[in-house]
């Protein structure tokens, strides 16, 4: 079965006009879930004001063309999947079956009362096994409504990219997902990132499960017969937000609002608009829980504590006025062999996901590197840099890095 680009898919307005629908976003990871859920789910993300007034507007256009945002958080999702997957023994198997009552109940009241399409996205839905009881759990639970699913596909490089940045901004433990379908994602990221990374999905990608685009696929495929897949890196540069809007949701005055808007915001912007580079936050991220800074009681020229965005953005800025890169830092690479499992992955899942579009080239020999950040937190000029009691006084600061 091969995966639907569909440009005029419209379930609530053709041929089920006697049912309401309902969306099942089912991610999987890093494949712009934040977003979607940021704006047309309401969670709680650090948006700018003039976002939030967006989001705002949304939630009123979304009223309009009868849509409830149903909120699940990752954990309830988690406990859910845990529930369908009948995994028993397992603590949170009671606490699943208490959200699936609950989803259930509001379902079933919808039906009875406002009749509004649905929408449910959560990422833990990746991680359900294809059995003939989660069909019917499923079935049972989404009982009156036309379902449609939807995942989304996000490019190897790219997905690479963002899964290393987050984990390289993560300084506690990630949730231990055994038993969700056999596999751990692993531990915290410190100075051996890379390596942590390829044994990730070392323990995964020969038997993909958790995250994976093409099980995902399968999985939903054969629980609900067909899968909508949009695109996190289109070629005509559509926002993936504008996608769910307009496609997953078919929802015309909230898809006509989200083309207003353009693209969101993105949440690692620096003053004046400027992107934070992810080099440099990984240094500054890094350095902060080693204690290279000094506290705001140490460095009498601050007045109070400043954000992580403040260090980054003060080294990025010196880096600048030096006309220094750091790339000229040393670098560590994922190891080819793993890099070439995953490219091979890849391969397979875009074969059947991207309706003959071509992300990778298999001539492509590119290796994904970035910083060793131990490395640069021994270079002398980074040191100097981190620990310049400038960065407090706003006008020393601008004599340092503009004149």
């Amino acid at each position: 079965m091969r995966a639907t680009f569909a440009k005029t898919y419209n379930n609530h307005t053709n041929t089920s006009l006697l049912k309401p629908s309902l969306i099942l976003h089912v991610g999987p990871r890093k494949t712009g879930t934040t977003t979607i859920q940021g704006y047309l789910f309401q969670t709680n993300q650090g948006h700018s004001k003039s976002e939030m007034n967006k989001k705002k507007e949304l939630m009123k256009t979304l009223e309009e063309d009868k849509f409830q945002m149903l909120s699940l958080k990752w954990s309830d999702g988690k406990h859910l999947i845990h529930f369908f997957n009948k995994l028993s023994i397992h603590k949170s198997y009671q606490t699943g079956e208490s959200i699936y009552n609950r989803i259930d109940k509001e379902l079933k009241n919808n039906l009875l009362t406002r009749r509004k399409n649905i929408a449910i996205s959560n990422e833990a839905f990746s991680c359900l096994n294809p059995t003939v009881e989660a069909k019917k759990a499923l079935e049972k639970l989404f009982d009156g409504y036309t379902v449609k699913v939807v995942m989304v596909y996000r490019p190897l490089m790219p997905f690479i990219k963002s899964l290393y940045q987050e984990q390289r901004r993560i300084n506690v433990k990630k949730p231990d997902f055994e038993g969700l379908n056999h596999s751990t994602f692993g531990n915290e990221f410190g100075e051996d990132c890379q390596e942590e990374l390829a044994s990730y999905y070392a323990k995964i990608w020969d038997k993909p499960e958790f995250g994976d685009p093409l099980t995902t696929f399968n999985t939903f495929s054969f629980l609900f017969s067909k899968v909508e897949v949009l695109q996190l890196q289109l070629s005509n540069k559509i926002d993936i937000l504008e996608q769910f809007a307009c496609q997953a949701l078919d929802a015309k005055n909230t898809c006509h609002l989200v083309k207003k808007y353009g693209p969101p915001e993105r949440l690692n912007l620096g003053a004046g608009k400027k992107k934070f580079k992810l080099e440099e936050d990984l240094i500054v991220f890094e350095a902060q829980k080693r204690g290279l800074y000094a506290s705001q009681s140490e460095n009498k020229n601050c007045k109070r504590a400043l954000r992580r965005k403040d260090h980054v953005l003060f080294l990025q800025q010196s880096l600048d006025k030096k006309n220094i890169s750091v790339t000229f830092l040393q670098q560590k690479c994922i190891n080819r062999k793993m890099l070439m499992k995953m490219k091979e992955r890849a391969l397979e899942s875009e074969r059947v996901l991207s309706s003959g579009q071509k992300f990778y080239d298999p001539l492509d020999n590119r290796e994904f590197c970035s910083l060793e950040i131990a490395s640069a937190l021994r270079n002398p000029l980074i040191l100097n840099i981190i620990q310049d009691p400038r960065i407090c006084v706003k006008d020393k600061w601008k004599k340092l890095l503009f004149q």
